[in-house]
């Protein structure tokens, strides 16, 4: 933490990564240097690094996540005694409790070494009220003297899981038992006292993430939870001996289970458990148990014969794109992650890793990986990392053969010259990346023989390429290629995003196009964001998104407009979000389907100078799914200049990429026009 800003420094091996919380948010209500206690939590997931922080004290709740990625290609963080020289402090002074390390609680004063003065602090990051996490391993055992004739159980548990075994008593000498479970999401409840087992299932599904009480009285025969009911045959008592135990979480392997009881463990939150009036502290009997509620998504899954897990669909489409995973096998080979839709399909071929991708028409791509020692199938835990640039086509010339041709491309960022004489390619790569946003002068050049290239004066090696002659057509492709043409000698697979200029080729200016399709003019000078002529819009997520209870959306954006639309959220009913600007103000509208609400700015935002908007909806769900929009007031076109549009939904934030519309129109994606020129 440095001047009140709490940040994450990292170094995989390839460059240091930083996400300062502060900065990114612009959260000057939130201050960390008031002696309260804050709670910070970081995730690593390869070279990606995601920063949550959230006062403790705060009835504002969680605040969105900040996210950022260390450079190069280093995903694999191998740590040693050396301080990162990245810090800018050295020291701190404070409190510091409950800190844990990939979920393990490390106890502070099992220290092996320090300095200075270290004491202890007379306040402590703990709730009053104690929850416990099972991790699906393990059981809790309490044991409570109970009336056979009456049985009273308070609880509350928070899960994700579909299912799982809450509470299980029962009687080691006879038949009596009684469970509490999760089926499908549905709170069952299961009894028998001696005249045979009564189940009882709710209608409505409790896994969602939140705290949920359950209240069991039961008196003689007849249950009451949420539904009452009467059991079976004239036996009226829970009979169970003092000492038999009474499970919560789980049960352990050795232990037998009635047949009407669908689970064996639980994946979740228990907390305020109360039997008979007493309270019990569920770590005391306990394996599989640490105090603490932190739900989290499963990322890791034992895979069984026949086996196989389904995720949400996600496309990954033809923008630059990165997979990670771990596996671990002693089979030789096997399906690791299979997609559709331009998402890699992975497998284990003879020990090996192989990739197969679709690039549509029929086109594949195939690369295969082994290790130099060894096979892969060793029972150890290996990591794949499988990438996709998205290359960027400067210009295109080639016979109808393809046989011969030269082309230019932008290519991990760098430029990327290949000519073939039709005996063979050659190639030519620049030395420094290209893709700063800043004018660049290259000149591509075959002469006797070789190829080179010079970027802003400084000329590559030349490069040798078999040949006479470059046998090509008239025509000369610019920035992209036409869709009528197929092209599949190289891979040049997408349009360039920027902007080109004063192009000759063998000494005569090209300057008139003889066809172009969706190309605009080009600023002089540039800035972050997204430009919208007034002539279109952006349409994003055709696989819709599901809103939830809460959700805000954030955004900065600059226009001169008195009047327009920024962003529309709407659902095939009458349930929509929707901003706009009315008469120089910014008005956000709900509609929850029984008539919408509008909230107004204060001030006037058509200025021309850069505003962040923060909109914040609740208690309602949207799904969304088409264009129509039924919470604007207007349709006029926004005409300015829009940057770092996020949906945020509890924790996860989304940050909306306009370059991946599957709709764009009017609209530049990757830049906004600047008065003057940009540095640093």
């Amino acid at each position: 933490m440095h001047a009140g800003t709490v940040s994450v420094v990292w170094n995989l091996g390839s460059g240091v990564g930083r996400v300062d919380y502060h900065d990114l948010h612009d959260l000057h209500d939130l201050q960390l240097t008031d002696n309260k206690w804050t709670r910070i939590n970081v995730t690593r997931f390869g070279a990606l690094v995601s920063l949550s922080v959230q006062q403790l004290e705060s009835a504002s709740g969680p605040l969105p996540i900040a996210t950022g990625r260390s450079p190069g290609p280093a995903q694999i963080l191998e740590v040693d005694n050396n301080t990162a020289s990245a810090l800018r402090v050295s020291s701190f002074r404070g409190c510091v409790g409950e800190a844990a390390l990939n979920d393990h609680n490390i106890g502070l004063w099992n220290y092996v070494r320090r300095q200075g003065r270290c004491r202890g602090c007379f306040t402590s990051p703990q709730a009053e009220e104690t929850s416990f996490h099972f991790d699906g391993s393990g059981f809790s055992v309490v044991h409570k003297p109970l009336r056979a004739t009456a049985t009273s159980i308070v609880l509350l548990f928070r899960t994700l899981s579909p299912s799982g075994l809450l509470l299980y008593l029962a009687s080691n000498a006879t038949r009596d038992f009684l469970s509490m479970e999760l089926v499908e999401g549905r709170f069952r409840l299961t009894f028998d006292l001696g005249s045979g087992a009564l189940a009882m299932t709710s209608r409505k599904k409790y896994n969602s993430g939140v705290w949920t009480k359950i209240t069991l009285q039961r008196s003689r025969r007849k249950e009451k939870e949420v539904l009452e009911a009467e059991s079976r045959g004239t036996a009226s008592d829970l009979n169970r001996a003092d000492l038999d135990p009474i499970y919560i979480g789980g049960l352990p392997a050795s232990r037998p289970i009635r047949r009407q009881v669908l689970s064996r463990s639980f994946v979740g939150c228990i907390k305020n458990v109360e039997i008979s009036r007493s309270n019990f502290d569920l770590l005391q009997d306990a394996y599989g148990v640490k105090k603490g509620c932190v739900l989290e998504a499963v990322r890791s899954v034992s895979v069984l014969k026949q086996g196989y897990v389904q995720l949400p669909f996600a496309s990954l489409g033809h923008q630059e794109w990165e997979l990670f995973l771990t596996f671990s096998t002693r089979n030789s080979s096997g399906l690791l992650l299979a997609a559709f839709n331009h998402t890699p399909t992975t497998q284990l071929v003879q020990g090996g890793v192989g990739v197969e991708l679709s690039l549509g028409g029929g086109a594949l791509r195939q690369v295969e990986v082994k290790r130099q020692s060894g096979w892969l199938s060793d029972g150890l835990e290996h990591s794949v990392i499988i990438s996709r640039t998205r290359n960027g086509l400067v210009y295109l010339l080639t016979s109808s053969s393809h046989m011969d041709y030269a082309t230019l491309q932008v290519s991990g960022g760098r430029l990327l010259f290949t000519l073939d004489l039709g005996r063979g390619p050659a190639s030519c790569i620049s030395a420094h990346p290209v893709n700063d946003g800043q004018w660049h002068t290259v000149r591509t050049e075959f002469t006797k023989r070789w190829v080179s290239m010079a970027i802003d004066g400084v000329t590559s090696l030349p490069v040798p390429v078999r040949g006479n002659q470059l046998d090509v057509d008239k025509t000369l492709y610019l920035g992209g290629l036409s869709h009528s043409l197929t092209w599949r000698t190289t891979n040049v697979s997408h349009s360039l995003p920027g902007c080109v200029q004063a192009v000759s080729l063998n000494g005569v200016q090209l300057e008139t196009p003889s066809s172009q399709h969706n190309t605009s003019s080009c600023f002089t000078h540039t800035q972050t964001g997204s430009y919208f002529n007034g002539t279109g819009y952006a349409a994003l997520l055709p696989e819709g998104y599901k809103v939830g209870a809460d959700m805000s959306v954030s955004l900065e954006f600059r226009t001169g407009q008195s009047e327009a639309v920024l962003l529309g959220i709407s659902s095939s009913k009458v349930d929509a979000i929707g901003l706009e600007i009315i008469n120089r103000k910014v008005v956000f509208h709900v509609n929850n389907g029984a008539g919408r609400v509008s909230v107004q700015s204060l001030s006037e935002v058509c200025d021309g100078v850069w505003h962040r908007l923060v909109a914040t909806k609740k208690k309602n769900t949207l799904l969304l799914s088409e264009v129509k929009q039924n919470s604007l007031s207007s349709s006029i076109l926004f005409r300015g200049c829009m940057k770092k549009v996020k949906l945020v939904k509890g924790h996860v934030t989304k940050l909306l990429d306009l370059s991946s519309a599957f709709f764009l129109s009017g609209v530049t994606p990757t830049s906004c026009p600047s008065s003057q020129r940009q540095t640093g």
